[in-house]
């Protein structure tokens, strides 16, 4: 008798597919940088060393298998890793059940089904990803002089200066990249979860506080994931990687006294 095999892949959502260049019928996992491919091979009383074909979602095997009642055949099915981009790390999560049932009415079991279960892809990738610390233990940022005609009610800002934040970088496998997370802790206010850095001791001026900015966001301070964003991926091979950021004064109460201004933050990497 011949017969086709009959699949049904699940987890393969039409949603989850890869639309890139160089592959076909692979699907995104849930790690950046992996894609999966299920493949299987089909054997028969005609072709015992089998067939391969692509899963995808539910459908027939693409030949017709021709079997004699005794006939035992092992049907292999495979789960094939891609790399489609960057790599991130992570561990690459099962990727659902592929039933796969042999239409074959007169010769399988009473309902013409014979249903296998290859079991749930249990599969850890454990990829290197570069290692990277803080160049400078201390960043000083000079403000500058900036007159009090500057400021025209709160709220209102200085120029800002630019500075940056300078990472070392070593290690990783070619294609992997990890991406760097920053916060900021206002020392002289561990609580302070707003935008404006409080005045240090020895700050003479008032009515002004200071902020740091990321392009035109003006970053928060906060302990933890409070206020943390996000600074870039950086890739394997990559030995320095900066950090662009300005920092500015800012008008925190309706009078400005003139004077010093110094403020203090503590910054925290963190990595993923």
């Amino acid at each position: 008798m011949a017969a086709n095999i009959q699949f049904r892949a699940h987890g393969l959502q039409a949603s989850r597919r890869y639309a890139g260049p160089g592959y076909y019928n692979v699907y995104l996992s849930n790690v950046p940088g992996v894609g999966f491919r299920w493949n299987a091979k089909w054997r028969w009383r005609e072709n015992q060393s089998g067939s391969s074909q692509y899963l995808v979602g539910s459908g027939k095997s693409s030949v017709k298998l021709r079997w004699v009642k005794g006939d035992v055949y092992k049907q292999s099915m495979w789960l094939e890793i891609i790399k489609i981009g960057d790599i991130q790390s992570g561990t690459l999560a099962g990727n659902g059940l592929v039933n796969v049932a042999f239409n074959c009415v007169g010769i399988c079991k009473s309902q013409g089904w014979t249903v296998y279960t290859s079991g749930k892809s249990a599969v850890t990738v454990q990829l290197r990803v570069p290692t990277c610390s803080v160049s400078r233990s201390q960043i000083s940022v000079p403000l500058g002089r900036t007159s009090n005609m500057t400021f025209s009610g709160v709220g209102s800002t200085s120029k800002a200066v630019p500075f940056k934040i300078n990472l070392s970088c070593s290690g990783g496998d070619a294609g992997a990249s990890i991406g760097a997370y920053v916060s900021f802790i206002d020392v002289n206010n561990v609580a302070n979860q707003g935008s404006t850095l409080s005045l240090s001791a020895g700050s003479t001026a008032s009515g002004v506080g200071v902020q740091i900015l990321k392009g035109a966001t003006v970053l928060g301070y906060g302990s933890g994931s409070v206020n943390r964003w996000w600074a870039g991926n950086i890739s394997a091979g990559v030995s320095s990687y900066d950090i662009p950021l300005t920092a500015r004064y800012v008008q925190t109460a309706s009078r400005v006294t003139p004077g010093t201004v110094r403020g203090m933050a503590t910054l925290t990497m963190s990595y993923r």
